[in-house]
């Protein structure tokens, strides 16, 4: 008879019998990208000893996320879709900052008090933006700026695709005194 479990669970299997055979077959799905584990055990019998194999493994519909970002998701909210609370421009954690922005810069997107290390300040007379970045290939890190919030945003800066996890300060290239007013801001983009 089959046994249905969920990834993590313990069967029990009391009193094989006769006690040199058991057959079982275990069933179950896992929506972990890494493994699904499940346990046997046998209980009701005293002094057991020996050895037994398992065999006849089958695993079917085994599906690898499209990306490492739906990875994310998937081990986050359970589901690699860009939908529900785990969409991309969602806030799951109500913290102000969207799940692409935590998966970007490596933050918990479940955890309120784990915030994006972003970091804005002037030096030498120039706005200064300095974050942290994960080694993403699909994503894409742009810094914008303008002088009027209510006006149009431009580009400033692409940065290519990062090949290790860091933190990176961008430098505006217009002197904070040449205006009474600059703003810059870090966008992320994800292809995948």
């Amino acid at each position: 008879m089959p046994n249905s479990a969920a990834n993590g669970s313990v069967i029990s299997l009391a009193n094989p019998s006769p006690p040199d055979a058991l057959n079982t077959t275990v069933t179950g799905e896992t929506t972990s990208p890494e493994a699904a584990t499940f346990d046997l055990w046998f209980v009701g019998r005293e002094n057991f000893a020996g050895s037994f194999a398992i065999d006849n493994v089958t695993v079917t519909d085994a599906i690898e996320p499209a990306s490492a970002l739906a990875s994310w998701r998937l081990h986050h909210f359970g589901t690699a879709e860009n939908t529900g609370d785990a969409a991309n421009s969602a806030d799951y954690d109500g913290n102000g900052f969207s799940n692409l922005l935590e998966y970007a810069t490596g933050s918990d997107p479940t955890d309120p008090d784990d915030r994006p290390a972003i970091v804005f300040n002037v030096e030498e007379g120039f706005l200064t933006l300095t974050f942290d970045h994960i080694d993403d290939p699909n994503l894409t890190y742009a810094i914008e700026s303008t002088d009027d919030l209510g006006g149009e945003w431009e580009v400033s800066h692409t940065y290519p695709p990062f090949e290790s996890a860091g933190t990176i300060t961008y430098q505006d290239s217009v002197p904070a005194t040449n205006s009474s007013r600059r703003f810059v801001r870090l966008t992320i983009t994800a292809t995948k």
